[in-house]
């Protein structure tokens, strides 16, 4: 295997540092770096029907090489299967709650457009469905869910990288040695 064959699935709940990590790995690989949010949100934070959802992700996963980040644990067999890498974070859920807080409310106030020209406004902050209280409510599940597809990664071989901190350079360049390792390992195969 080499960098351009690695594929680098990054799960973790909301605030776990998974576009961070994922961005990174993606730029030290020199491999594309894929977000699912980018390919489920629509304008106007409509979500794509889940059938156009999964062929997007489908078409993404099949290339040679990418960093996928994104916690769609649905997504299993369509991205799970492909990866030759699950990222799992997992800090403790003060760190990734309060920086769910910090992100969305700095987002807010700075007027950051993300996907498809959405932005955080003081109704999507405030709704019933926003990123913060569906944060404190899926927690649990989310980390269920990664243990179930860290799990099933063993399983099959497949190299898992548990970070269970709040990522940090130190951290981001372990995780980035391990992967660079296992290329190097699988290479001289």
């Amino acid at each position: 295997m080499t960098t351009e064959d690695c594929r680098i699935w990054v799960v973790g709940v909301a605030g776990s540092g998974k576009t961070t990590v994922a961005c990174a790995l993606a730029r030290e690989l020199s491999v594309p770096h894929i977000e699912l949010d980018a390919l489920y949100w629509g304008p106007g934070w409509t979500a794509q029907p889940w059938p156009a959802f999964r062929e997007r992700v489908a078409q993404a996963a099949a290339g040679l090489g990418w960093v996928i980040d994104g916690q769609y644990s649905d997504l299993l067999p369509d991205v799970g299967r492909h990866a030759t890498t699950l990222v799992w974070l997992d800090p403790p859920r003060w760190v990734s709650y309060s920086r769910v807080l910090r992100r969305t409310w700095s987002r807010f106030v700075r007027r950051v457009e993300l996907w498809s020209g959405n932005r955080e406004t003081l109704r999507t902050l405030c709704a019933r469905e926003s990123i913060i209280a569906y944060a404190w409510r899926q927690h649990h599940a989310h980390r269920a869910a990664n243990q179930m597809a860290t799990d099933a990664a063993r399983r099959d071989g497949r190299q898992v990288i548990t970070v269970r901190e709040a990522v940090s350079p130190s951290t981001l360049a372990a995780v980035i040695a391990s992967i660079s390792a296992t290329v190097r390992e699988e290479a001289e195969r």
